[in-house]
């Protein structure tokens, strides 16, 4: 059996298909390892609230390493078990941003917190894919930032949308001042994460926290946002469908890609194999 005790699983353009579905074969990959004592991670961008129709439905799933590494969450014991939250300033900057740009801003903490006008303009910001995903799980309120301060809640990313990557460079340029990590992970999309923190650093503490090193890992992903955990884990795997940047820092590129399974095939190949 592999030497290899965990896999991390991207979602979007990974797990799930063009869809936003798991296939038969990806579901039936993540069982065959969980009855083999192995540990199936989703690795992802979304936020604890944007990940509830899957982890309903994978059995056995006990972590979560979310809003891009920032945030490690337990599902059996249903509570954050790491976190790496964005500083105020960034905050406060950003709602300057919103008020005064042609943009759309979630906060991620637990929850997707969104503005209640922006869900009805998401094909402005070219998020028509993810109309059914926003519109089911997103905490919509009138004003994200007042919300947040109002609860208490700390977020550990921020998705800022734009409708031309020209005035993504904008907002960009504007934040650069801060210490903080951007990536690029949709058309026109903007994501902030806390300094030092990516997916590479948020399976890297799921790893010591579980017991072993990172090298006992693999990651599997297909994006910007990926390519510090693939570099960082034991194996780093590439996704049929991975752009050139993740396909050369990963060790090895899979057959399949996200609408043919391709994370049964690196479940099946080097988690078990």
């Amino acid at each position: 059996m592999s030497e290899y005790k965990l896999i991390g699983l991207d979602m979007d353009g990974t797990l799930l298909n063009s869809k936003k579905k798991i296939t038969p074969e990806n579901m039936a990959a993540i069982e065959k390892a969980f009855s083999q004592g192995k540990e199936v991670v989703l690795s992802t961008g979304r936020s604890v609230a944007e990940l509830r129709e899957y982890t309903d439905i994978i059995k056995g799933l006990k972590y979560l390493v979310c809003t891009s590494g920032a945030m490690v969450y337990d599902l059996e014991k249903e509570e954050t078990i790491y976190c790496a939250p964005i500083p105020n300033e960034v905050i406060d900057k950003v709602s300057e941003i919103a008020e005064t740009s042609d943009v759309m801003v979630i906060l991620q903490t637990t929850e997707a917190i969104a503005k209640k006008t922006d869900l009805d303009n998401l094909e402005h910001f070219h998020l028509n894919v993810y109309k059914e995903l926003l519109n089911s799980v997103a905490t919509k309120v009138d004003n994200v930032f007042e919300y947040c301060k109002q609860k208490g809640q700390s977020a550990s990313k921020i998705n800022i949308y734009h409708s031309t990557p020209e005035a993504r460079e904008v907002t960009k340029k504007i934040l650069s001042k801060y210490d903080l990590v951007f990536n690029y992970a949709e058309e026109n999309s903007l994501e902030v994460s806390p300094a030092n923190v990516t997916k590479g650093t948020g399976l890297t503490w799921l790893c010591n926290h579980l017991g072993f090193g990172i090298n006992k890992a693999i990651d599997v992903g297909d994006a910007e946002n990926d390519i510090d955990a693939i570099a960082t884990a034991g194996l780093g795997v590439a996704m049929a469908n991975a752009i050139d940047k993740v396909k050369e820092i990963a060790d090895v590129v899979l057959e399949n890609d996200c609408d043919h399974s391709g994370c049964a095939e690196a479940i099946e190949k080097y988690l078990l194999g």
